[in-house]
């Protein structure tokens, strides 16, 4: 089976990462839960390019140390591998970050990926590569993200996917070829059976 993975806050913990940063530059104390919303900047009280800047800060900082595997997704990833299963990146993350992410996966998951696709030209343009037309041109039989974006997206191209539970995509409907996942174990659970 091909299956498709996002990369932030789906294989890696970007998203604590970024809010530790914040905290340590602001003197704030947001915590993941406080985020019921994609958009860090509507949290954080900032305006979007405030955000755009803050992030890319981070994304120039040295993310092998500062980012860690999500929770149980070194092993997980890898018994899939291990059982058969083609896995791909298909990321939002802008090609300036493309030498960044491949060094943090080949640090983490080296020879696991069958490849690696980045789907967005940067993080201010608007034109964006939608990642159902990735995972079409991929064949990929099971997509999973945590973006309800892109979940909604793949969902309508007629791809089973997983969403991965985070708190800013708690709210919503989803469509029957939509399941929420909340753990690497739960996924690989899925996988076995």
């Amino acid at each position: 089976m091909r299956i498709g993975l996002d990369f932030d806050d789906v294989v890696a913990d970007s998203g604590i990462a970024i809010i530790a940063m914040h905290n340590a530059k602001h003197g704030t104390n947001f915590k993941k839960e406080d985020f019921a919303n994609f958009f860090f900047e509507e949290t954080w009280g900032v305006p979007r390019e405030e955000r755009n800047k803050e992030i890319d800060e981070f994304f120039a900082t040295d993310q092998l140390t500062n980012i860690d595997p999500m929770a149980g997704s070194l092993k997980a990833i890898r018994d899939l591998r291990a059982s058969g299963h083609e896995l791909y990146i298909i990321t939002g993350r802008p090609n300036r970050d493309i030498e960044q992410t491949e060094l943090w996966i080949e640090h983490h998951f080296l020879d696991v990926f069958a490849g690696i696709h980045f789907a967005s030209p940067s993080r201010t343009e608007e034109i964006q590569r939608k990642k159902s037309e990735t995972c079409k041109a991929l064949h990929i039989d099971i997509f999973i993200d945590d973006d309800a974006k892109n979940v909604l997206d793949c969902a309508a191209a007629g791809i089973k996917t997983f969403i991965f539970d985070q708190p800013w995509n708690r709210q919503g409907e989803f469509p029957a070829n939509v399941e929420r996942v909340y753990s690497w174990d739960e996924i690989a659970k899925k996988f076995s059976s």
